[in-house]
């Protein structure tokens, strides 16, 4: 089984990646910021993004700067538009691979992704879940859990309110995951 979960941050996404991982015998996790922070490093991907945002966005080895890139597209929605464009289809692409590579081999494959569908890559997948809590909870798990402070934590949410999650199953986990397992358990058919 192909499985993508998907979420905004501070709703326990990781949490329900591993207990539904621990659930089957083989099991492989694609943790797809991960894939995306790969395809910034891919050189055809640097060259395009320095050509569009300037080289200003590059440290000083030539590789794209995560945190200079993030000044210039975060604040504006056109930039964050051309960044998107531009390795959407990449992290896509790699993330198909992946799948390709290893689906004989595990049980379920697990794609854990903020931006499933706005990538495409709910597509790839067999079945879709949506992992949500309630705002004041998913704020204090990114102060508590993640050392982010207070101000940081209401921004990050804040800049995920126009994202899509997608039309896919969803199940709250405002309760934490042991309130939740037999949920996940029921979506999984197990």
């Amino acid at each position: 089984m192909i499985l993508g979960i998907t979420g905004p941050t501070g709703s326990g996404k990781s949490t329900v990646t591993s207990y539904i991982s621990s659930l089957f015998g083989k099991s492989l996790i694609v943790d797809v910021d991960r894939v995306g922070h790969e395809v910034l490093t891919l050189s055809f991907i640097i060259e395009k993004l320095s050509d569009l945002f300037g080289k200003d966005i590059l440290d000083e080895k030539g590789n794209i700067s995560r945190p200079a890139l993030a000044k210039i597209v975060f604040l504006n929605n056109d930039n964050l538009e051309k960044l998107n464009k531009t390795v959407h289809p990449e992290i896509f692409k790699k993330t198909e691979r992946i799948i390709k590579e290893n689906k004989n081999f595990y049980d379920i494959i697990v794609l854990d992704a903020a931006v499933l569908k706005k990538i495409g890559i709910d597509t790839l997948c067999d079945r879709n879940l949506i992992i949500t809590a309630n705002e004041d909870i998913r704020i204090k798990r990114l102060t508590d859990f993640r050392n982010i402070n207070y101000e940081k934590a209401k921004a990050m949410i804040e800049s995920q309110r126009n994202i899509c999650f997608g039309n896919f199953y969803t199940i709250d986990n405002s309760s934490g995951i042991d309130c939740i397992k037999e949920d996940i358990k029921k979506f999984l058919n197990i």
